[in-house]
């Protein structure tokens, strides 16, 4: 009896480690498909923050544009009419003024006076 007792002690020790080599991987198995699905969270956040990103350039950009076109125009009334400020002078003014330069008469057909 003492052989066959001692088959099954080794028996029951090897079912042992067998069911721990099971939980061990059963638990890396978990692991890793936890780490596979918030590898794929990551990645949709960046590719949306990347997404944000661009669309921020573009209106930097955009608005980049518009303040170099202002900044150009501003500078052309300026050497234009280098007495008068440009940003104080209503938009009848300056439209009057642009008229008086070119030499040509108002939208509404009105006659200039020429003071050049």
């Amino acid at each position: 009896m003492g052989e066959l007792e001692r088959c099954r002690m080794e028996r029951d020790e090897w079912e042992q480690g067998a069911m721990q080599d099971r939980v061990t991987v059963e638990e890396a198995r978990s692991t890793l498909e936890t780490l596979r699905h918030d590898l794929e969270i990551e990645r949709e956040v960046r590719e949306r923050e990347r997404a944000q990103l661009e669309a921020a350039k573009e209106t930097a950009s955009n608005l980049q544009s518009v303040l170099e076109d202002f900044q150009v125009g501003t500078s052309v009334l300026s050497i234009q009419y280098p007495h008068s400020n440009p940003c104080v002078l209503s938009k009848g003014a300056r439209t009057s003024a642009c008229c008086e330069r070119l030499q040509v008469a108002p939208r509404r057909g009105y006659p200039i006076t020429s003071r050049i």
